[in-house]
C-alpha cells in the first residue's frame, strides 16, 4: 500500500476551554496536494517494518526479539538512511536488546528511537551520522558505553538522560551544543570533556550525575543553562574550594555564600537560580562587567537585604529576586521596582499607572496578577514589553504602547479580560504567542504593518473581537492564532500571506465566509474546524496544500455518533485544485471559480463618488484601501479618512458609513471574487 509522507503530527486542540477532536483511529494524517509528493511503500523485511521510497529505506519499527540485531546497510538494493522515532522504544523487542550495529548508511536517529531498552550496553554511533533525536537513548539503564559520531553537532534535550550505568561518553569536535537534560542522571559517569567546539549547555545537562567528579569545559562555551551540574561530586568540590562557582565568566552556582558577598569583576553573567533560596546571603554586590542576570537567580533568598545593581545590567529575567527582603523594601518604596532601566516588578500597583520615562525595557512577569492595575501609559522610552508583563491583570481596560516599543513577549496581556482594544504600533515587528489570548473583552486590534507574523494563539479567546485586517507584511500566521474568536465574522487575509497554522480560526462560530489568496501554499490540520456559520471558503492558489484528518481542516461540527465533521456550507477553487479535490473527497459542495467573471476598473454613477473602494485616496482600488478601514475602525485618530474616502469606501450598498463589510467587499473585489463594487 501507497502513502504520502507528511511532517505534521495529529494532535487534539484544546484553547480556552473548547475542544475539537481527533481521532487518528478513522483515517491516518492527509495531505493533499497538486503536486506530486514522494510515495512511499510500507513493507516488511526480516523483523523490520520499513518506509520504503524510491532511491532510500527508512527503519520505521523493529517487531523481533533479538538481543543483538545488526541494521542492514541496505534492502533490495536501497542505501538503509534512517532509524526513526520510537524504532524500538514501543515494541516488546527493546527490553530483550543488548547490543546493535549501526551501518554507515544511517544518518538518522530518530526521536526516542531506543529509549528505554534496559539492557542495552553499548553503541557505537557511525560518522555518517548528522542527527540524533530528542531522548534517542534515554532510559537505557544498562548502557555503559558511548561513541558519538564526528558528524553530530548537538546532543539533543535528554538523549542519554538516566542511562545510569554510562560510565565514559566521548564528545566529539564537531559538536557546538548541549540540549536540556542531555546526561541528566547518568549517575555512573565519572568524567567528561567537553571540546572547544562546544559553545552552549543547557540546562540540568549534567544534574543528578552524582559520581561526576572531573569535568573539562572549554573556553568556547559562552552560555551555561541553569542547574547544569547540579547535585554533581564536580560541583560540591567547587562549591568547597570557593561558594561562588565561575566557568569562564558565567557564575553558575553561590547557593552555599552567606553573609555580605562581592562578584569579582571577572563575572560577566549570571545564570538563573545560582543563589536560588540562599537564606544566609544578606548583600550582594555586582560589579559593572555583568551584563545579565538570570530568571529567579536571587528567589527566595529572604534575608537578603541589600543589592547593589551596575548600570551595565540589561537584562534581568523573571522573578529574580522575587521572596528578598530587598524587593519587598523597594516595594514600600514605591510600586514601580526599576533596575538599570528595567521595570522588574509593579504587581503592587493600583489603578492608572504611567511609567516614567527612565525605563527603557518592561521585564518579564513585571505587573503580572496586579489585580487592581486598570490602565497603563508606556513611554516613548520603552523599547520591549518582556513576557508575561501584564498577564493575568484582569482589571486592566485599556494600555498606550508608544512607537518606541518594537517586540511585544509572548503571553504580555494573556487573560487580561477587560482589555477593550490595543493599537499596536508601527515599530512593532513581532507579536509573541499568546500576547493577547484570553482578552475576551477585546473589541478591536490594529496590527501594523510593521509586523512579519502572527505568532502562536496571539489572539485565541479573543471571544469580542469581530473583525481583524492583517496587513500585507505578515506572511504566517501561527497555530491557533485566532482560534475561539467566537464572534469574529470577517477576516481579510492579504496576498503575502504563505501559510495558515494548525486550528489558526477554528471555533470562530460567526465567521460566515473566508477567501484565501493565491498566495497561500498551505492550510493546516483544522485551520476553520468549528466554524459552526462558515458558508463558504474560496482558495485562490489551485496547488494550495491542504493538511487534514478526515475531514476537519473546513468544518462546521462533529458528529460524535458517526464520527465524522460536516460542512454545509460551500468550497470555492479552480477546477483540478487541491480545493477540488478536498470537496470531493469529504463530499462538499464545490464552485468552480473558472468562469468567474473577471473583474474590471469599477467606476461611479454617483457624482459624489471619485472612485469606488478607493479609501484612501490614491486613484486605486486594492488592499491598502480595506486595510485604512479597519485601521480606522480601530483608530480614527491615528487613522483619518477624509469625508470623500468614507463615501468611496461605504461599497457594502448599506449607506450605513464605514464598516468591516465595506472592507471585505473591497477585498473580494481585488482577489477577484466579484467583478464590481457599487455604492
Amino acid at each position: 500500500m501507497k502513502f504520502k509522507k507528511i511532517i505534521a503530527s495529529l494532535i487534539a486542540v484544546t484553547v480556552i476551554g473548547v475542544s475539537m477532536p481527533t481521532f487518528s483511529a478513522v483515517v491516518s494524517n492527509v495531505s493533499i496536494t497538486a503536486s506530486a509528493e514522494e510515495d512511499y511503500t510500507e513493507e516488511t523485511y526480516n523483523d523490520f517494518i520499513l518506509y520504503k521510497y524510491s532511491d532510500h529505506v527508512e527503519i520505521n519499527k523493529y517487531t523481533g526479539d533479538a538481543s543483538e540485531v545488526v541494521v542492514p546497510s541496505e534492502i533490495g538494493g536501497l542505501p538503509v538512511t534512517n532509524i526513526n522515532e520510537w524504532a524500538w522504544s514501543l515494541f516488546p523487542g527493546c527490553k530483550n536488546l543488548e547490543s546493535i550495529t549501526i551501518p554507515d548508511s544511517i544518518t538518522s536517529i530518530g526521536n526516542n528511537a531506543f529509549s528505554g531498552c534496559k539492557n542495552l550496553a553499548s553503541i557505537t554511533i557511525p560518522n555518517s551520522v548528522t542527527s540524533i533525536g530528542e531522548s534517542a537513548f534515554a532510559y537505557c539503564e544498562n548502557l555503559k558505553s558511548v561513541t558519538i559520531s564526528n558528524s553530530v553537532t548537538s546532543i539533543d534535550n535528554n538523549t542519554f538522560s538516566d542511562c545510569t550505568s554510562l560510565t565514559s561518553v566521548t564528545i566529539p569536535d564537531s559538536v557546538t551544543s548541549i540540549g536540556n537534560n542531555a546526561f541528566s542522571d547518568c549517575t555512573s559517569l565519572t568524567s567528561v570533556t567537553i571540546p572547544d567546539s562546544v559553545t552552549s549547555i543547557g540546562n540540568n545537562a549534567f544534574s543528578g550525575c552524582k559520581n561526576l567528579a572531573s569535568i573539562t569545559i572549554a573556553n568556547s562555551v559562552t552560555s551555561i543553562g541553569e542547574h547544569a551540574f547540579s547535585k554533581t561530586s564536580w560541583l560540591e568540590n567547587k562549591q568547597k574550594e570557593n561558594p561562588l562557582v565561575i566557568v569562564n565568566g558565567i557564575l553558575i552556582d553561590g547557593k552555599t555564600c552567606s553573609g555580605n558577598v562581592t562578584i569579582p569583576d571577572s563575572v560577566t553573567s549570571i545564570v538563573s537560580y545560582t543563589f536560588y533560596d540562599c537564606t544566609s546571603l544578606t548583600s550582594i554586590t555586582i560589579p559593572d562587567s555583568v551584563t545579565s542576570i538570570g530568571e529567579s537567580a536571587f528567589s527566595n533568598c529572604k534575608n537578603l537585604t541589600s543589592v547593589t545593581i551596575p548600570d551595565s545590567i540589561t537584562s534581568i529575567g523573571r522573578y529574580a529576586f522575587f521572596g528578598t527582603s530587598w524587593l519587598e523594601n523597594k516595594q514600600k518604596e514605591d510600586p514601580l521596582v526599576i533596575v538599570s532601566g528595567i521595570l522588574i516588578d509593579g504587581e503592587t500597583c493600583s489603578g492608572n499607572v504611567t511609567i516614567p520615562d527612565s525605563v527603557t525595557s518592561i521585564g518579564e512577569y513585571a505587573f503580572s496578577y496586579c489585580e487592581n492595575l486598570t490602565s497603563i501609559i508606556i513611554p516613548n522610552s520603552v523599547t520591549s514589553i518582556g513576557e508575561s508583563a501584564f498577564s493575568d491583570c484582569k482589571k486592566l481596560t485599556s494600555v498606550t504602547i508608544p512607537d518606541s516599543v518594537t517586540s511585544i513577549g509572548g503571553d504580555a496581556f494573556f487573560n487580561c479580560k477587560n482589555l477593550t482594544s490595543v493599537t499596536i504600533p508601527d515599530s512593532v515587528t513581532s507579536i509573541g504567542k499568546s500576547a493577547f489570548c484570553g482578552c475576551t473583552s477585546l473589541t478591536l486590534i490594529t496590527i501594523p504593518s510593521s509586523v512579519m507574523s502572527i505568532d502562536m494563539s496571539a489572539f485565541s479567546g479573543c471571544a469580542s473581537l469581530t473583525s481583524v485586517t492583517i496587513p500585507d507584511s505578515v506572511t504566517s500566521i501561527g497555530e491557533m492564532a485566532f482560534s475561539n474568536c467566537e464572534n469574529l465574522t470577517s477576516i481579510i487575509i492579504p496576498n503575502s500571506v504563505t501559510s495558515i497554522g494548525e486550528s489558526a480560526f477554528s471555533s470562530c462560530t460567526n465567521l460566515t465566509s473566508v477567501t484565501i489568496p493565491n498566495s497561500v501554499i498551505s492550510v493546516g490540520y483544522q485551520a476553520f474546524a468549528g466554524c459552526s456559520r462558515l458558508e463558504s471558503v474560496t482558495l485562490l492558489n489551485p496547488e494550495c496544500e491542504i493538511y487534514d484528518n478526515n475531514g476537519d481542516t473546513i468544518c462546521n461540527s462533529y458528529d460524535g455518533d458517526n464520527e465524522t465533521y460536516t460542512y454545509s456550507g460551500v468550497i470555492k477553487g479552480y477546477s483540478g485544485s487541491t480545493a477540488e479535490a478536498y470537496a470531493k473527497k469529504y463530499d462538499r459542495t464545490f464552485e468552480s471559480l473558472d468562469e468567474h467573471q473577471t473583474s474590471t476598473t469599477t467606476t461611479s454613477s454617483n457624482p459624489s463618488a471619485t472612485l469606488i473602494g478607493d479609501t484612501n485616496e490614491d486613484e486605486e482600488v486594492n488592499l491598502a484601501d480595506a486595510v485604512l478601514i479597519m485601521q480606522n475602525l480601530a483608530n480614527p485618530t491615528k487613522y483619518k479618512i477624509t469625508e470623500q474616502g468614507k463615501i468611496n469606501g461605504d461599497v457594502d450598498e448599506t449607506g450605513d458609513g464605514i464598516t468591516p463589510n465595506d472592507a471585505f467587499k473591497i477585498q473580494q473585489y481585488v482577489l477577484g471574487i466579484i467583478g464590481t463594487l457599487t455604492i
